[in-house]
């Protein structure tokens, strides 16, 4: 969100960006940013998995869970981009914590 405001200027998550406009249009990159997408959520669920192994976590489903969180931020990154604004990121972000947080 810091970086947002001191650009001064929102162009959105460059993957994302990427997977609007591309991945329908054309097969073989849509498969290099479902890789991405895939190579992100494994690495979220790993992180997720420790936190919850060391009880910073409340236990869930760790997979969807990380998935949830890529939509939220991607979701995010959409919104600021179109309001030329950080705000709802940071609303998502606070919002994303408090569900983190619940027993």
């Amino acid at each position: 969100a810091a970086q947002l405001e001191e650009r001064r200027a929102v162009r959105g998550c460059p993957l994302n960006n990427l997977t609007l406009e591309l991945a329908f249009a054309d097969a073989d990159f849509q498969a290099s940013l479902a890789r991405i997408f895939d190579r992100w959520q494994q690495e979220i669920e790993k992180k997720l998995k420790q936190d919850m192994d060391e009880g910073a976590l409340t236990r869930s489903k760790a997979g969807p869970l990380a998935a949830y969180i890529i939509a939220v931020y991607s979701g995010a990154m959409a919104l600021c981009k179109v309001h030329q604004s950080s705000a709802p990121l940071l609303l998502c972000l606070s919002e994303l914590k408090q569900r983190l947080a619940a027993p």
